[in-house]
């Protein structure tokens, strides 16, 4: 990771700083959320108010954020901010074990309108609709032809 100001190159365990910016600081890259390293806040943001450094959500690097920054989370680059938001959607989308309902194995689905633990339970609970299907048509059949031949007779 870079710092946003000076492109030094930041360590693994240096802290980064993550100040609110306004239009004014548009030319650099990432300017909303641009990460800083400690010497540039010191040296840009002198007057900003700096909380106590929290672990990044995505790698655990220290993020420290300026005071009443309205942002609930703390990440240190988009990459993590992708990577956070992807786990936490993945968290909503959790689903409890279900059993399957052709062979009563308990599966955790991948989706979210998973039915079938496999897809050879899947194929076989189509056999047995279309089954149902046709053997209802047949009986239908049956009892119809021989209602007609009764009234016939």
């Amino acid at each position: 990771m870079k710092c946003q100001i000076c492109q030094r190159v930041l360590d693994a365990g240096e802290p980064v700083y993550r100040p609110h910016t306004s239009t004014r600081y548009i030319h650099w890259p990432g300017s909303s959320f641009g990460s800083i390293c400690a010497d540039c806040s010191k040296e840009k943001f002198q007057s900003r108010d700096w909380e106590a450094p929290v672990p990044c959500l995505g790698c655990g690097r220290p993020v420290a954020r300026e005071r009443y920054q309205w942002r609930s989370i703390s990440i240190c680059s988009d990459t993590c901010r992708k990577a956070a938001y992807a786990a936490r959607a993945r968290l909503r989308r959790a689903t409890p074990p279900r059993p399957c309902p052709v062979c009563a194995q308990s599966f955790t689905p991948k989706r979210l309108d998973s039915r079938y633990c496999s897809k050879a339970c899947k194929q076989s609970a189509y056999r047995q609709r279309i089954n149902a299907k046709t053997s209802s048509a047949r009986t239908s059949t049956r009892i119809r032809a021989k209602r007609s031949s009764e009234l016939c007779n």
